[in-house]
């Protein structure tokens, strides 16, 4: 410890080590000159400094630093080559860091919530079935019977009308613990209350998320307070959420937050809180009691389960327990995805390769320029080690640099991403200490593999780089053939997507999606009004058939109104067009099973039409008949 302490006093205390030791080294050759002694016999200055250097320590620090600046008088030198040198490097790594950026992101990065890792979310699972939501009638049941769980949270979405505009919104009911679990206070206003917002007799209450107050309110603090409608249902705003809110980080980010308990209210016939069965789905988060470990949550909540059949044998499974994953992330990685993760990945790393056999390339074309400088090294006695090392500290250079282009890049590809995707304000693509931990060790990788091979090349006594060519020029053309025979399969799939046969005549069908539920209709008056809308359709004329559907052919989007208890969801109108009618489908219930496996991959192909404004018979005539003429409806 004591040597330890001695050699980190000598590099605090360099220049005065070396004042001292140059003033001793002057005394006594002062002493031998007042001897008579010649000068010669006190030896080698230089050689004796060096020696003094040597046994205070750190040497390589002052090597390392005399190596980095001489790189970087070198590379100045040659503006032109470095600056193409640091742009090839760039794209590489910009690519891998913008690909590790997501994933860390989305899977890495906790949310900004309190204590993302004692979140976790629970699901479903069961010999062949799985689901990700649970009944909310089970929630409650695990809620007041678990001792492993200090808090449960339980989640679901429903589109609503807003005002007297008929304006959608999105709306997600939620536990009024949320924003207490999850430690949000209000940007304005306040929070739910579970004391208050819970009771029976509460009244209907709101909460604004932050990006529709700014949209929608055009930020008025005054929003606090007044009455809204959502499916004609008046309710007070309590509170804006802040804007670097993230919930539990679910996607589409709602327009308002409810209390879960008030569902009913807004949602006419709703039995979401009663009902055990697929109709009356959930989603459910937890929080751990602290220094409980989610495989011991599990291990209750299926003694709990078992529990729970004997109460409700209808509302369980066979077999069927409750699968924990983390909830403080936004994506949790399963074992379904680690095949695409690994396919993203390798795709990258060979960009990265390309990039580093080209700077290979480039490096042993400009070896040559600098042999002469490199013989001269030698013939004054720098052994090949010294050089190596120089050379791999010029890569070094190249590589930070580009690192730091490649973080920027990274950066600004993540932020367009982003913007094209609408994503909510509070995922922030801002590079942390993962990406720039990962973007150095990419960089150190990187010098290595692209200095390497010229620098030993350009040392060796016989420079012949046909060898370190070959190998570079081989790794280029391997992995520039290995993305140009994915990218050709890619293109290929997408080309057999859209133009395989569908099976149907996909050009003259109409997909029309009410959206009863978002209007506020009842179960008696969705039943009345779908009857009186297909007699009413099968008479327009050029209509030559008219059905139901649970999923819209080519649309895959499921529009189930799990409220209603209907069995038919959408209408699927096939009408005439330019061409001869074909064979007319009439789907009700679930498609033909040939049917689907055909349509597949093919979802542009459907004009689709979802009206969002208040349905009527009219406006669904109107809305065939603007498709028969050709026009886009929407």
């Amino acid at each position: 410890m004591g040597e330890l302490w001695r050699r980190f006093w000598y590099l605090l205390h360099r220049r005065q080590m070396q004042r001292e030791l140059q003033d001793e080294m002057a005394f006594h050759r002062e002493m031998l000159e007042r001897d008579g002694t010649p000068r010669k016999h006190f030896g080698n200055e230089t050689l004796l400094q060096e020696r003094a250097h040597d046994t205070w320590g750190w040497t390589w620090i002052e090597r390392l630093a005399q190596d980095l600046r001489y790189g970087m008088r070198t590379l100045l030198r040659s503006p032109a080559f470095s600056i193409a040198a640091v742009l090839v490097l760039a794209v590489g790594i910009g690519v891998n860091v913008a690909a590790f950026g997501l994933f860390n992101m989305f899977v890495l990065k906790p949310l900004p919530v309190r204590d993302p890792d004692t979140l976790v979310r629970l699901q479903r699972s069961a010999p062949g079935t799985f689901a990700s939501s649970v009944p909310y009638p089970s929630i409650a049941f695990y809620r007041d019977h678990a001792k492993t769980l200090h808090a449960v949270i339980a989640s679901t979405d429903r589109d609503v009308i807003l005002e007297r505009e008929n304006v959608p919104a999105r709306a997600r009911f939620v536990t009024t613990n949320l924003f207490h679990e999850l430690g949000a206070e209000t940007g304005l206003g306040r929070v739910f209350d579970p004391g208050l917002d819970d009771r029976k007799d509460a009244p209907p209450v709101v909460m604004l998320s932050h990006t529709f107050w700014e949209q929608h309110y055009d930020s008025n603090p005054a929003v606090v307070g007044r009455v809204v409608h959502l499916n004609h249902k008046p309710a007070t705003v309590v509170g804006v959420a802040p804007r670097n809110f993230s919930g539990l980080g679910l996607p589409h980010e709602p327009a308002f937050w409810a209390p879960l308990a008030q569902q009913p209210y807004f949602v006419e016939g709703s039995t979401v809180l009663t009902d055990t069965s697929l109709d009356g789905m959930v989603d459910m988060w937890a929080r751990l009691e602290k220094g409980v470990s989610p495989k011991a949550a599990e291990q209750e909540l299926l003694a709990l389960t078992d529990e729970l059949r004997r109460q409700s044998p209808k509302s369980v499974w066979d077999n069927e327990r409750l699968v924990s994953e983390p909830g403080g992330y936004l994506q949790a990685v399963r074992k379904d995805d680690v095949p695409m993760i690994m396919l993203v990945g390798t795709l990258v790393l060979l960009i990265l390769t390309v990039a580093c056999s080209n700077l290979g390339g480039l490096m042993l074309a400009r070896g040559v320029t600098r042999s002469h400088e490199i013989s001269i090294r030698f013939a004054l006695g720098a052994s090949r080690q010294r050089i190596v090392r120089q050379l791999l500290t010029e890569s070094l250079l190249l590589a930070a640099m580009a690192a730091m282009a490649g973080v920027g890049m990274g950066y600004l590809c993540l932020r367009v991403f982003l913007s094209r995707v609408n994503a909510p304000p509070w995922l922030n693509p801002a590079p942390d200490w993962r990406v720039v931990l990962f973007a150095g060790a990419i960089g150190l990788i990187a010098s290595v593999v692209f200095g390497l091979a010229p620098a030993l090349q350009l040392t060796a006594k016989r420079r012949s780089g046909t060898r370190s060519r070959q190998v570079l020029v081989t790794a280029q053309i391997a992995a520039s053939c290995v993305l140009l025979i994915v990218a050709g399969l890619l293109v290929r799939a997408l080309h057999f997507a859209v133009s395989s046969d569908t099976g149907y005549d996909h050009e003259h069908i109409l997909v029309v999606d009410p959206d009863l539920a978002a209007h506020g209709y009842s179960a008696t008056t969705a039943r009345s009004y779908l009857d009186t809308a297909q007699a009413r359709l099968r008479q327009l004329p050029g209509v030559t058939s008219v059905g139901l559907t649970s999923m819209a052919p080519l649309g895959h989007k499921n529009v189930t109104f799990r409220n209603f208890r209907q069995p038919c969801r959408a209408w699927f109108l096939q009408h005439n067009g330019d061409r001869a009618p074909q064979r007319t489908r009439r789907a009700t219930g679930r498609y033909e099973r040939s049917c689907c496996q055909r349509i597949v991959g093919a979802t542009h192909l459907a004009r689709r039409v979802s009206t969002r404004q208040a349905v009527s018979s009219r406006s669904i005539e109107r809305t065939l008949r603007e498709a028969q003429r050709g026009r886009r409806c929407s």
